[in-house]
This record gives C-alpha cells, structure tokens and sequence, in this order.
C-alpha cells in the first residue's frame, strides 16, 4: 500500500480557505497531495475503469473502495480535523463527531458524457474535492466542475430539503441552470480543476454540476463529504440506498452495452 502524506492547514489557512468558499464559492489548496499519492490514485482508477469496459461508474462510500488508497485517504485523522475547523469556522457551530463520507467517479466513454450538467446539491455541509486525472489535451472537454454558490440556507427539516432538491434536481431544472442566461444572472464560478490540488465549497448549499468530459477521456474525482444536517433521518437513509441501487445499475447498463458492442 503506498504511503500518502496530508499537510495540516495553520489557523491563518482555515480562515483563508472559509473566506474564499464565501467570497468566491470555493477554495483552492495548492500542491495539497504529492505526486506520488495521485499517481497511486490514478493507478486504482485505470484497474477499476478496466473493470467497467472503460465506462462511467462511480463507487460510494469507503467500504467501495477499501483496500485502496482512498480508503485510507477517507479515513484519514487529519483530513477530518481540517473538515471540523472548516465547519466551525465557517458556521460558528462545534463540528459533528462523525467521519467523512466519500465518493469515487469516473467520468468515461458515452455514459461519462450521459452525467454532464446533473446539477444537484449535496447532502453534506462540507464537500472537498480531489482531482485525480483530469483531461489535458489542448481544446478537450475536461468536465469542469460548475458552482452556484450559496443558492440557499442549511434546511432544519428534512422533508423541505427533500421536496426542495426534487424540484432543482430535474432534467428541466438542470436544463434552465445550464444555460448562459442563468449563468450570469446567477454568477456561476467555473472550477478548473488540476490533479494535486483541493477544493473545499458549501456543498449543501451550493447548486453543482460538471461540464462535459470528451468521452475518449477520463475525469477522476474524489469527493469527501462532512457534515451531514439530516444524518439521523430515516428518509435521507432510504434516499441514499436508492442512489447506490441506481448508480450500480448505471454501471451494470454500460458493461452490458459494452460487451454486446463487442460481440
């Protein structure tokens, strides 16, 4: 198993990266992972893409990908430290005593394409992204992350939060806040993004969704998620089950497409 190292961040840098996630919608760490961390991320991404016929997939949860890197990543002391002092400098309130939540995906192939502008908001107060491999070829579509920051408060009742994402969460909804005209008027930041690097936003309260990724292309993100509002709910539970059942029938679909194409 490779070793990884994650930096701490000094009380000057929480404040910096609170500000900028509130002035800017996100903020970027530098340099946050070394080289040699990514490239063992990157070297599970490509055996797992070999897996799913070089199609989407996205594993949820640590136990996807115990075992890996990534696992350990999510597990990390340290990365949740850095997630608590986010939370309570940003919200003023003491941080949950909870873990972090991860998710792995790949964008690949025609079903990579099929998840281009799925805006949604995330379950999760906090979200930390991690580029793992990302397009670089000069004028290819690298699925640039797009943010509308700070579209709405943190919801005390579960069932609000639910009908409200139902309503944003639609190929209407997502069709309207694709376009130029919402864009501006509601001031999108577009994230570019570059493997290395972190990004921490408000993802409960931000509206997300990446931009196309050219299908002979790969665009791998770890999300680590922390802090979760409605974590109790028996509603958000049963959501949650049905997201995983969906997202491995969207991989089962494209391995079965995959090999009648190869047949």
């Amino acid at each position: 198993m490779t070793s990884f190292r994650i930096p701490d961040l000094t009380p000057e840098q929480i404040d910096q990266v609170v500000r900028d996630m509130d002035e800017q919608g996100y903020a970027r760490v530098a340099n946050f992972f070394d080289e040699d961390t990514i490239a063992a991320a990157r070297r599970y991404v490509v055996e797992e893409l070999d897996k799913h016929s070089g199609e989407y997939f996205s594993y949820i949860g640590r136990d996807a990908v115990r075992g890996s890197l990534l696992a350990d990543l999510g597990g990390s002391a340290r990365l949740c430290n850095i997630f608590s002092r986010i939370y309570q400098r940003g919200t003023g309130k003491a941080p949950p005593d909870s873990g972090t939540f991860q998710v792995l995906r790949v964008l690949s192939g025609r079903t990579g394409l099929e998840q281009s502008y799925r805006f949604h908001y995330d379950a999760y107060v906090v979200t930390a992204l991690v580029p793992i491999a990302i397009p670089s070829d000069a004028g290819a579509k690298r699925g640039d992350l797009i943010i509308y920051p700070k579209l709405r408060g943190i919801r005390s009742n579960v069932v609000f939060n639910v009908l409200e994402k139902i309503l944003l969460q639609n190929p209407v909804a997502r069709r309207i806040a694709r376009s130029d005209f919402m864009r501006r008027l509601l001031k999108a930041k577009v994230l570019r993004m570059s493997p290395g690097d972190i990004y921490f936003f408000w993802g409960y309260q931000s509206l997300h969704g990446n931009e196309p990724c050219d299908a002979s292309s790969v665009r791998a993100t770890g999300l680590f998620h922390f802090a979760d509002p409605h974590e109790n709910s028996f509603l958000v539970t049963a959501i949650q089950g049905l997201r995983r059942r969906h997202e491995r029938r969207i991989r089962e679909r494209a391995m079965a497409r995959s090999a009648h194409l190869t047949s």
